[in-house]
């Protein structure tokens, strides 16, 4: 899966791909969107808990995240984590809505 993602990453923005590695954590991707490091957490099924994603908020507080998975599209909106199905990741560019921070 995180294959797939990669692929379509590199099709779509043509952006170097990164990754982030903690002591016992891992962020599949950091790519940039609306001129920000957002990191991008990928998950196969449909079971989407993320540790991962929880330290890497700790630790750097980044505006928002998008967490990929095999769920449908979900319209609500997190404050901090927008939830996508993986065919949507190569139209994260195009198609993403930044949260509001009223939301």
């Amino acid at each position: 899966v995180e294959n797939f993602v990669a692929t379509e990453l590199l099709a779509s923005s043509n952006l170097p791909l990164y990754c982030w590695v903690g002591k016992n954590a891992e962020i599949e991707f950091l790519h940039v969107m609306n001129g920000r490091a957002v990191p991008l957490e990928v998950k196969a099924g449909k079971r989407t808990q993320a540790k991962s994603l929880g330290l890497f908020f700790q630790k750097y507080s980044p505006a928002f995240a998008v967490k990929l998975s095999a769920r449908m599209l979900d319209n609500s909106i997190s404050k901090k984590v927008r939830n996508l199905p993986l065919y949507l990741a190569g139209q994260l560019n195009h198609w993403f809505i930044t949260p509001h921070a009223n939301t």
